[in-house]
């Protein structure tokens, strides 16, 4: 049998990675070009004369290509022309600000987008989120709060659900932060009601519930999130912890215990909290191994730790034939 001899003109075909690549490039060079032209476009009119139509529409090529102090320069500068610009040209104006490194700018023009446009919910949401980023938490909860209550009052959190679901994401963790735990437990709770299998919301609701002596639905939200990830040796550690501070003994330390089969970022936690159940157990000296250990592993347990420390150095000071030494 004759085997016909290959083509030497023939290009191998493209694997469908490569081929998905080179799609790709093409339409990143598209959008580049298509932007670019708008940019010279817009460089043209200015050049005629400059109006809040012209400079936004530079600005806006200057953002979609990456140029976010020249955008939020031109939007300034258009906002100076006229000081009623649509809406969407200020949000765009204070996303820029933001990007470009002028957090302070921004939050400055979202308050003006805020009075000038009847106390918008976008604007509250903006200013709340910069705020919170800059870690001004009481201040974010109050702009967070006005847009949440904003949204809901105008029946819009199913019209806008990534607004809304932002806001209360934002406006829990400003409650949490500040430790208004009972605000944060009402905020988390409509963000399980919109998405039951969040886990991040379980676990800070529970953390809340704690906060507040609330053990049992504390352990209720550590169990969904267990649930949900049973590789989270984080809800494993706060499962554990609710339990024994519920007198489930023998299932907290079952849950303690697995925590600290695994290195992590539990893993201080999880030593802290075996700590304090031995403490409660009378078991002293396994006690301060492990209040020792969590401080070695976390220096911020040290705060937490120290009380039980100094309560144990007392212990083992007035027992006699103690294996403890300083």
């Amino acid at each position: 049998m004759v085997m016909a001899s290959a083509n030497p003109n023939m290009q191998p075909a493209p694997s469908s990675g490569q081929g998905n690549d080179s799609a790709r490039h093409m339409r990143v060079q598209s959008i580049f070009e298509r932007n670019f032209n708008r940019l010279k476009d817009a460089n043209e009119s200015i050049a005629l004369a400059k109006t809040h139509e012209s400079l936004t529409a530079r600005a806006m090529a200057y953002q979609r290509l990456g140029q976010y102090g020249l955008a939020a320069a031109d939007y300034i500068e258009a906002f100076k022309l006229d000081a009623r610009l649509p809406a969407r040209d200020l949000k765009n104006a204070i996303i820029c600000l933001d990007r470009s490194g002028k957090p302070d700018k921004a939050i400055e023009l979202a308050k003006d987008m805020h009075w000038l446009y009847d106390y918008d919910f976008s604007a509250s949401l903006f200013i709340g989120a910069l705020l919170y980023r800059k870690e001004k938490y009481d201040e974010a909860a109050v702009y967070l709060n006005e847009a949440v209550k904003t949204i809901q009052m105008h029946g819009l959190s199913a019209s806008k659900p990534t607004f809304y679901k932002k806001a209360l994401s934002y406006l829990a963790m400003s409650q949490y932060f500040t430790d208004d735990f009972e605000g944060a437990i009402k905020s988390f709770t409509e963000i399980i009601r919109l998405d039951k299998d969040n886990r991040e919301a379980h676990m800070r609701r529970g953390q809340c519930h704690l906060a507040c002596g609330h053990s049992s639905m504390a352990v209720d939200d550590f169990m969904y999130a267990h649930v949900l990830d049973p590789d989270d040796y984080d809800a494993i550690t706060k499962l554990g912890a609710a339990l024994a501070i519920l007198g489930f003994r023998e299932e907290a330390f079952s849950y303690l215990e697995k925590a600290l089969a695994k290195k992590g970022p539990h893993y201080a936690g999880a030593l802290y909290n075996m700590g304090l159940f031995y403490f409660d157990s009378g078991d002293y000296s396994k006690s301060m191994e492990c209040l020792a250990r969590s401080v070695e592993e976390n220096s911020n347990y040290a705060i937490m730790a120290s009380p039980y420390i100094e309560k144990l150095k007392d212990i083992f000071r007035g027992e006699t034939g103690s294996d403890y030494h300083e």
